[in-house]
């Protein structure tokens, strides 16, 4: 799955975060996780993320719900992820973490993704 993601940065000075990793769960089980690298978003700008990922149903062995989610035609999925960094303003640095949490839709259909909310 190629998936695109931006870290918002709603601050006066850059947000320098280090390494983290986005999970990607159905039903509270991990199906995939993919790498966030070292970087920065500028001031007052959203820094967008590109990666892929595969997405696999190896540890959902005995679970019920997906073969019902599979017949219905869309599967549940949660992503989450914690990014710790500073912000960076003149000569002051403040330690921050910018975190992620959403749920969408995998259409089987279409191959696609909807109604993706995060907060």
């Amino acid at each position: 799955m190629d998936v695109q993601f931006g870290v918002k940065n709603t601050n006066f000075g850059h947000f320098k975060y280090g390494d983290g990793i986005v999970e990607f769960d159905y039903r509270g089980t991990k199906i995939g996780q993919t790498n966030v690298y070292e970087a920065h978003a500028r001031a007052l700008s959203t820094k967008k993320v590109d990666t892929s990922l595969y997405l696999s149903s190896n540890e959902l062995k005995g679970n019920s719900q997906l073969a019902s989610d599979i017949s219905s035609g869309i599967i549940l999925v949660t992503s989450t992820s914690r990014l710790e960094g500073k912000i960076h303003l003149i000569k002051v640095i403040e330690k921050r973490s910018a975190q992620l949490n959403c749920t969408m839709e995998i259409v089987l259909a279409t191959q696609s993704v909807q109604n993706i909310v995060c907060k």
